[in-house]
């Protein structure tokens, strides 16, 4: 599988890994969420899953409602491997966290914009 960008009609911006790609739909893998917030000091680049609260990995969408399918740089491509190594080790440690810590690992894995990798 390759990781692919994704600009959707709706506007979101997704990196994803895809093994299928035909006329009726594009099949992803584990895809992430981009978020570009501009702030005085320049432009911040957060993640988070696209589908949040589900444990589900993989999704069709309709080839109609996606605008470009293109091959991401390099740097993005390593931004979203460290991504998902983030998202998985809060998925590992949530099971680890005292009862009373369990509400914020079910917010900081399911939505969490603020995932910092670099």
């Amino acid at each position: 599988m390759q990781v692919v960008y994704l600009k959707l009609v709706s506007g979101e911006n997704i990196l994803t890994y895809a093994d299928s790609v035909d006329e009726e739909y594009v099949n992803v893998y584990k895809p992430i969420q981009i978020h570009i917030k501009n702030t005085t000091n320049g432009s911040v680049l957060r993640s988070s899953k696209w589908i949040p609260f589900t444990e589900q990995n993989d999704f069709p969408i309709k080839s109609r409602n996606v605008l470009i399918i293109a091959t991401p740089a390099e740097d993005m491509i390593d931004y979203y491997h460290e991504t998902l190594d983030v998202l998985d080790d809060i998925e590992l440690n949530k099971d680890e966290k005292v009862e009373e810590d369990s509400f914020n690992a079910f917010y900081e894995l399911y939505a969490n914009t603020d995932i910092k990798v670099h």
